[in-house]
């Protein structure tokens, strides 16, 4: 088995929220950030990012924008224009 570094995954999940960032939807697919690193890596990279509060798991494969809410803790997908209209991309 393949030791992967955290520096390389530091990148990968950095690469993957600066994506996230930059996007005008809210809703994401674990299938657009394949270009990004191994099925593994990104899963990995999107596991951190939902710990760290910058993601909400929504179902298996389908993350969101996340945003602080006082209400709930620690993060509510965030409630972007395309976040109600959302269809996965062909």
């Amino acid at each position: 088995m393949r030791k992967i570094h955290l520096k390389h995954m530091m990148n990968i999940t950095e690469r993957i929220k600066r994506s996230v960032v930059n996007r005008d939807g809210g809703v994401f697919l674990r299938a657009e950030f394949v270009r990004f690193g191994s099925p593994a890596q990104v899963g990995r990279a999107l596991s951190q990012l939902t710990r760290e509060g910058a993601l909400v798991r929504l179902g298996l494969g389908i993350d969101a924008k996340a945003k602080p809410s006082p209400a709930c803790s620690p993060a509510n997908p965030s409630q972007s224009g395309r976040w109600k209209s959302w269809r996965p991309r062909s």
